[in-house]
């Protein structure tokens, strides 16, 4: 996982071609997605297959409804425009998994996770190697979440990026990369 503030994004356009295209998207466009229509949306230019963005509204949810969840297909990068809510990380070696669900590329945990603030101009990175919990209320106080930005990356476009125990990862560059 990563993160970090979204004028600093340019610092990760190295892990992927994909990564670097949604990042410069997030950066170009983050004063526009309060006005997008709620629903998924595609890149001009870009395969639909490879990167899309999901607008989301929505009041955050007390943490008995909220599930730890990853992805095997996609890694996400979330950022809320509006509002404020706990964004909760674990690796995948110390949760269970209880419920695949590869037809839509969701798998659901059972276990505990770290929970950060997600607001302002943060983003995340979640890699298909961690698991996370999304759109869960602080204190368990629910709070209108006015905008949420989540960008699904296809995994198989960043042959540099290999992921290692804990979430940690290292990006291995070759002379063809360059």
């Amino acid at each position: 996982m990563i993160i970090d503030k979204i004028k600093n994004a340019k610092l990760y356009y190295g892990i992927g071609r994909n990564f670097e295209k949604a990042l410069k998207f997030l950066e170009e466009n983050q004063e526009k997605f309060a006005d997008m229509e709620t629903g998924k949306h595609f890149i001009e230019g870009i395969d639909h297959d490879e990167i899309f963005y999901l607008i989301k509204r929505y009041d955050s949810f007390p943490v008995a409804e909220c599930k730890l969840e990853n992805h095997h297909l996609y890694a996400d990068i979330q950022l809320v425009v509006k509002g404020k809510e706990y964004f909760c990380y674990a690796p995948l070696d110390r949760v269970k998994e209880i419920d695949p669900h590869p037809e839509n590329d969701n798998y659901y945990f059972s276990g505990d996770c770290e929970p950060l603030t997600l607001k302002d101009d943060l983003f995340v990175v979640v890699l298909p190697d961690d698991a996370h919990m999304p759109e869960r209320a602080i204190n368990e106080v629910r709070e209108p979440i006015v905008k949420l930005l989540d960008c699904k990356i296809k995994k198989i476009k960043f042959p540099c990026l290999h992921v290692s125990n804990g979430g940690i990862f290292v990006i291995k560059i070759t002379r063809k990369q360059f």
